[in-house]
């Protein structure tokens, strides 16, 4: 899973591009590990260095009541991950962790309150009203990563996957997400991405009496 150049820092009114304006320090490299470890090196140096710190392998996560430490396990076999430290986001609460995977990566949320871990799709976008996230992933050509598009509830303390939109990666990608208003969510996307005849299909996720349904948005 790579870092999506654009809109990482929330789709929508509710986040600033804060994490966008970090990729800047990534000195324009293609989105990656080496890129998470830039990012955690600045936030070190930030004023957000209260809220982590790193010894070696060990990241230490400061939340709310306790202290969460994370390890990166490096033994040269499929189990091995490394985590760095991206942002904390006050609107969600959370705090958002980039994981190298032995093939392919993810993210991670911290609850600020609990310190329980959740894992995402990708780095979440807050909504309008503040009660959601939603998180994107591509599989890309190697199909290490998720493909889909995941709707969190964050606003009751504990998150949770409200929706998930997650098509055949042949048939269809994410390539970016946006909230319109706190019950609807553009989302850009390719029809046969890995083919040459890949075209732009945009989707439209929209929440109507409490359920989430997907349409086509041409």
């Amino acid at each position: 899973m790579l870092l999506p150049l654009t809109l990482l820092a929330g789709p929508g009114k509710a986040e600033p591009p804060a994490y966008q304006k970090l990729l800047v320090h990534c000195q324009n490299q293609q989105p990656s590990f080496e890129c998470a470890q830039a990012i955690e090196r600045v936030q070190a140096k930030s004023a957000q260095s209260f809220r982590f710190s790193r010894a070696g392998p060990l990241l230490s996560i400061r939340t709310a009541h306790k202290t969460v430490r994370i390890r990166d396990v490096n033994s040269e076999s499929d189990q091995d991950v490394g985590y760095n430290y991206l942002a904390f986001l006050p609107d969600a609460r959370l705090h958002i962790l980039y994981a190298q995977l032995w093939e392919g990566s993810s993210y991670v949320a911290v609850d600020h309150t609990t310190g329980r871990q959740y894992p995402m799709l990708g780095f979440p976008g807050v909504s309008p009203d503040r009660k959601r996230a939603v998180a994107f992933s591509a599989a890309g050509e190697a199909n290490y990563d998720g493909n889909g598009v995941e709707v969190w509830r964050i606003n009751q303390g504990k998150p949770r996957v409200e929706y998930t939109y997650g098509p055949d990666a042949r048939d269809w990608s994410p390539t970016d997400t946006r909230w319109s208003g706190p019950s609807t969510i553009k989302v850009a996307g390719l029809c046969a991405p890995d083919m040459p005849e890949s075209r732009s299909c945009p989707r439209r996720l929209e929440l109507k009496a409490g359920k989430w349904s997907v349409a086509n948005d041409d």
